[in-house]
């Protein structure tokens, strides 16, 4: 065994994290150092030393035409070497290497793929599903914890499963670093009625939080899945709305900071300016205020589509 490994290689979960990223296949060009930092090497060193672990392998040519070609593109090129071009891309791929390898070997042959070998896609694959398992067990805890207000044991399962994975997660630093930190945050989400969303139920906010709460802890996009059905009045999408809730308690994080750390802030708003961007956050962008006088953000007069994309920016006189 490559003594750049730890011992029992394919049980350690660093390992088995950057392997799970060749299930498909890669080119040694596209391998980036930060993808092997957690192992304390570099790019090249880890192909070098996992070849020689047994744990990569370089495809050969048949299985890099599969990999990279799709059937299109194969059978294009059999009508133009005027060879048969139906079957699966197995079969085109065998007709094409015995009628032109030269050819193939020139077009799909330059960059060596690697993949994983059997007993390191038994492990990985089996390490997926054990980490599958595990994100759905915390996010089912996290979930729960925040609808009976436990923050604590909320944040405390993200971090847990930080741990187990070896990797930050969310739109925070690492929950297990700071647990106080993403508690003080998580307190922000449930302060905030952002004006954008105008009249919610108690419930219906409640429900928002829990789901800005949840994208925020676990970096996840569809916050919809998290409002088990529930749907907030006005013009803005589900998925919107708790991204507004999100968005307002950031911001008001930010605004609470700055009159903690630089009371003497000027503070100007700064919106995205394309098509998609409304009259009013338009206007706003042009406007300057003292921290004590800052305007609400998201913008409750926002008109966008996709909601509020204005910004605080702190500077001086």
């Amino acid at each position: 065994m490559n003594s750049r490994f730890p011992p029992n290689i394919l049980e350690s979960r660093d390992v088995l994290s950057v392997l799970s990223r060749f299930l498909h296949p890669r080119a040694v060009s596209d391998i980036q150092d930060w993808e092997v930092r957690s192992l304390g090497m570099t790019a090249n060193e880890f192909t070098q030393a996992a070849q020689a672990a047994g744990l990569l392998f370089p495809l050969d040519l048949k299985s890099q035409i599969e990999a990279k070609a799709t059937l299109v593109d194969l059978r294009a090129r059999c009508k133009s070497l005027g060879i048969r071009q139906s079957g699966s891309k197995t079969e085109v791929s065998t007709r094409l290497l015995a009628a032109d390898p030269d050819g193939m070997a020139g077009v799909y042959g330059h960059e060596p793929l690697l993949g994983l070998s059997n007993a390191a896609s038994a492990a990985v694959h089996d390490w997926e599903r054990r980490r599958n398992n595990a994100h759905e067990a915390a996010q089912a805890a996290c979930f729960a914890s925040l609808k009976f207000g436990n923050l604590h044991a909320s944040a405390l399962a993200v971090a847990e499963f930080e741990l187990f994975t070896g990797q930050s997660i969310g739109l925070w630093s690492s929950s297990s670093k700071d647990i106080g930190s993403t508690i003080e945050r998580l307190e922000h989400i449930f302060r905030v009625k952002p004006t954008i969303l105008g009249n919610q139920s108690e419930d219906t906010w409640s429900a928002l939080r829990y789901a800005a709460c949840m994208l925020a802890l676990w970096g996840e996009t569809d916050g919809e899945r998290w409002l088990e059905g529930t749907i907030p009045n006005g013009r803005l999408s589900a998925e919107v709305a708790v991204r507004m809730v999100l968005f307002a308690a950031s911001s008001t994080k930010e605004l609470s900071d700055a009159l903690q750390f630089t009371p003497n802030a000027v503070v100007s708003i700064d919106s995205v300016r394309d098509h998609r961007t409304c009259p009013s956050c338009k206007k706003a962008s042009r406007m300057r205020f003292a921290l004590s006088s800052v305007p609400e953000i998201p913008n409750p007069n926002c008109s966008c589509e996709d909601g509020c994309r204005c910004a605080y920016q702190f500077g001086t006189e």
